[in-house]
């Protein structure tokens, strides 16, 4: 969708800074600095990063089109989860990824097996 934003505002407008940021509605409204911030646990040293992200929230909580349009309940698998603890300005990732019948869950350096019901819980 972003894309499609992108693509026809910058038919449109071919307006570039001098530094090559687009000036189009999409890249103006969603996209923006991500700041990393990764300790080291041996020495205690900060690195921080400040990687370019494009990023849109959708609530999809009211969607109920696919069960209109197909009607029935649309079957998938889920093969990943990822979750955010913290606040906006900052916190922490986690993903849970299902691989060979079996969960794990992807922390900063650590790969763990998990139960189904942990990623059930997860929020």
């Amino acid at each position: 969708m972003i894309l499609r934003i992108h693509d026809k505002e910058g038919k449109a407008n071919l307006a570039i800074k001098d530094n090559g940021d687009c000036q189009c509605i999409a890249h103006r409204a969603f996209y923006g600095p991500l700041r990393s911030d990764v300790t080291c646990a041996s020495c205690g040293f900060t690195s921080t990063t400040h990687d370019p992200c494009m990023d849109i929230s959708l609530d999809l909580s009211a969607c109920n089109s696919s069960q209109k349009d197909f009607g029935s309940k649309s079957k998938f698998e889920i093969f990943a989860v990822v979750t955010h603890s913290g606040m906006l300005e900052s916190g922490h990732y986690v993903m849970y990824l299902h691989l060979r019948n079996q969960w794990y869950i992807c922390d900063d350096a650590w790969i763990t097996e998990v139960g189904e019901e942990i990623i059930r819980a997860s929020q």
